[in-house]
């Protein structure tokens, strides 16, 4: 059935920035339809998709038995959305058309069909920058005809359909597109339709895409999912080919620098394509690799660092880990500098190297601000520094002064710091009970006289409580007899 484009046309606004979608339209063979796709150029956000979107195919205007025929309900719409379509055909001599409403006189060649969308889901299509994404599909009787295409925007049937007020341009609008971005409104009247791409549908060429007409090893079909030019072998101009960088490289098609670092993917991969540069040798090659970007800021750019996200990662195998070097001042990829081993920078009898074994502060000369030295606490061996409470907590990381669980026992002394009840020199009495009779907590002979015994009262049992209000009881109910007995003989 001929329909009659009947929607109010929506004036297509310059794109700005070169953001919006492309259309592509291809024959498949092996379902026997016609595929729609969109191309976006960027990536919306939000993604935002509208109903009201159209596309226009025009189809070459043949008669009899060659003439284009659609296939009634045979649309098939993806998941969240629903395309309709309205068919407008050359008008003929027979005198086929009923109306104008059916027919169009201003291009004779071509008939056309305008699918319009309606949309459930606004970010149904994922759309992600030059990534392309079916739109729908649709059968016709007639099969595969060469020449159906995306309508150009400079066909003479759209062009008198804007002078006419008639909704049959392509249009798409996606909220995250709006063209000022310093206007907050998104204005509704916008068109982010950029054009189409991929050309018309050749049956008698390639009619399933298998073809490939740049001969750089994929499919024009293959370049039509990936958005690359299927007329082009290197479609970015890096010097890799498209199938080099799909198949091999895995590198970006679409980007010159795929990691952004400021060299071209052929520099990086170097002259051996099948033995791509890895410098750091982590399997990862160069060219996916940043030469700027440093993930764990050890001081050594990813590219160089076999594990990126590890600080503490040896890269020149020199004994001290990247961020120790970084720290030190010496350079992390050189074996021959690495961190001095006499320096020792608070001047408190200990290496900046061995307080990094110990856990002192080689910044600090009292790490534990108790008024003695690292140096002096630790001793005279540094493989066994002092623990005088022995729990292995060094002397230097424990106060003499600060007393954490206040039982009279400085922190270097006792073995318990969060426990009060501790008794640090072992005479049965805890640190607090001591500390309160005056005794001395860490000399076993100083001990609190013994206590005196405690006064026991008994309380009965739940027992004996009910026998105890047994008992009561019935010597009350014996009372009230005698007392009634008494009034019975007066």
């Amino acid at each position: 059935m001929l329909l009659i484009l009947m929607q109010a046309w929506q004036p297509a606004l310059a794109a700005g920035a070169g953001d919006g979608v492309k259309y592509r339209i291809a024959w498949d063979a092996t379902d026997s339809r016609y595929h729609v796709f969109l191309q976006p150029t960027s990536t919306p956000l939000p993604d935002e998709s509208y109903s009201g979107a159209t596309v226009t195919v025009r189809v070459p205007h043949l008669t009899g038995a060659d003439r284009f025929a659609f296939t009634d309900n045979s649309i098939q719409s993806v998941d969240k959305t629903t395309w309709t379509v309205e068919e407008v055909r050359a008008e003929e001599d027979d005198g086929s058309c009923s109306s104008t409403r059916e027919c169009q006189v201003d291009n004779a060649d071509f008939d056309y069909l305008t699918f319009i969308m309606d949309i459930r889901q606004l970010n149904v299509f994922a759309l992600q920058s030059m990534q392309e994404v079916e739109a729908f599909s649709f059968a016709a009787a007639s099969g595969c005809l060469s020449g159906v295409e995306v309508m150009p925007d400079d066909d003479l049937f759209n062009v008198m359909a804007e002078l006419n007020s008639r909704n049959v341009a392509n249009f798409f609008i996606n909220k995250g597109w709006r063209r000022n971005a310093n206007d907050p409104m998104w204005t509704s009247n916008e068109n982010h339709y950029l054009g189409s791409y991929g050309g018309a549908v050749n049956c008698s060429e390639d009619p399933d895409g298998s073809a490939d007409d740049d001969s750089d090893g994929l499919t024009n079909a293959e370049e039509g999912t990936l958005g690359t030019d299927p007329k082009k072998a290197d479609s970015d101009n890096d010097g890799l080919s498209d199938r080099e960088e799909v198949k091999v490289t895995k590198t970006d098609p679409l980007k010159a620098d795929t990691d952004d670092d400021g060299k071209n993917d052929k520099t990086e991969v170097g002259s051996d394509l099948n033995n791509p540069q890895d410098t750091d040798k982590d399997t990862k090659i160069d060219a996916l690799e940043s030469s700027i970007l440093d993930a764990d800021n050890d001081g050594v750019v990813n590219e160089r660092d076999a594990e990126d996200g590890n600080p503490n990662n040896d890269s020149d195998g020199d004994g001290y880990g990247n961020m120790e070097e970084k720290v030190a001042g010496t350079d992390p990829l050189d074996p021959a500098s690495k961190p001095s081993t006499s320096t020792d920078d608070d001047a408190d009898g200990l290496t900046n190297t061995e307080e990094g074994t110990l856990g002192t502060d080689p910044k600090k000369a009292d790490t534990d601000g108790d008024g003695e030295e690292d140096g002096a606490e630790v001793g005279a061996d540094i493989n066994n520094p002092k623990d005088t409470d022995g729990d292995e907590k060094i002397d230097a990381l424990e106060s003499s002064i600060l007393d954490a669980d206040n039982d009279g026992v400085m922190n270097e002394r006792d073995a318990k710091d969060g426990d009060p009840n501790n008794d640090s020199d072992g005479d049965g009495y805890g640190n607090m009970e001591e500390k309160v009779a005056g005794t001395d907590p860490l000399d076993p002979a100083s001990k609190p006289s013994t206590p005196p015994q405690p006064t026991h009262i008994a309380v009965p049992t739940l027992t004996q409580w009910a026998q105890i209000a047994l008992a009561l009881l019935l010597g009350g109910v014996a009372a009230l007899r005698v007392s009634r007995a008494n009034k019975r003989d007066s």
